[in-house]
């Protein structure tokens, strides 16, 4: 082997160990369930139903940062196991505030969304819209595909999407978290969006 070979082969290979070196020990600080939005997506002012039974625009500065999660209180599974993996992080979600949106508005009342929600954690809050007619604009606005499925007899199930759209404190959706597998990373990726927001960067993806 030529002399000049071995310092450049081991200036190379020193030059690795220290790329993979830096890669284990760097922390993360990526997101690993959730999509953010290089241009946050302006919601249409449709009229929406909360909980308290107020009115309230889907575009509104609410001056909190939202969750919102697609679903129906006569979901038989994933909604109510959701919602409890949620209500066990809620404390590590804040200042984010979850809320149930409604796909099924013909039965969910304020009244039945408020005690449904509570019953998870009295933080969370619901939102539906305050007309049916208007749910597949809403729906489309936050990227939320829903079907109504029959059922034996005059009942139904809903049909619906789980990634969940982040709302900004000035009305905008900014991001999607897209799985909850782990809880403590699905809080640390909510945190980091806050955080990075706050400071004026763009959140690591």
């Amino acid at each position: 082997m030529k002399r000049w070979r071995l310092p450049v082969i081991l200036s190379l290979m020193a030059g690795l160990l220290g790329v993979w070196v830096a890669s284990q020990w760097q922390p993360s600080s990526s997101l690993q369930q959730a999509v953010w939005l290089d241009t946050p997506r302006a919601l249409p002012p449709i009229d929406t139903l909360n909980a308290a039974g107020e009115t309230v625009p889907l575009n509104a500065a609410t001056g909190e940062w939202r969750l919102v999660f697609p679903g129906f209180t006569y979901c038989p599974d994933i909604c109510p196991d959701t919602l409890s993996r949620l209500a066990e992080i809620a404390e590590a979600l804040a200042p984010v505030k979850v809320q149930l949106f409604s796909v099924d508005p013909e039965r969910d009342t304020p009244e039945r969304l408020r005690e449904y929600v509570q019953f998870f954690d009295s933080s969370f809050g619901a939102i539906t819209p305050a007309s049916i007619e208007d749910l597949p604009l809403m729906a489309r606005a936050l990227s939320v595909a829903y079907a109504k499925a029959p059922l034996e007899g005059d009942t139904y199930t809903m049909d619906h999407s789980t990634a969940m759209p982040l709302i900004d404190p000035d009305g905008r959706l900014v991001a999607f978290l897209t799985e909850l597998n782990d809880p403590a990373v699905f809080a640390a990726d909510i945190q980091h969006i806050v955080e990075s927001v706050r400071q004026g960067k763009r959140p690591r993806s």
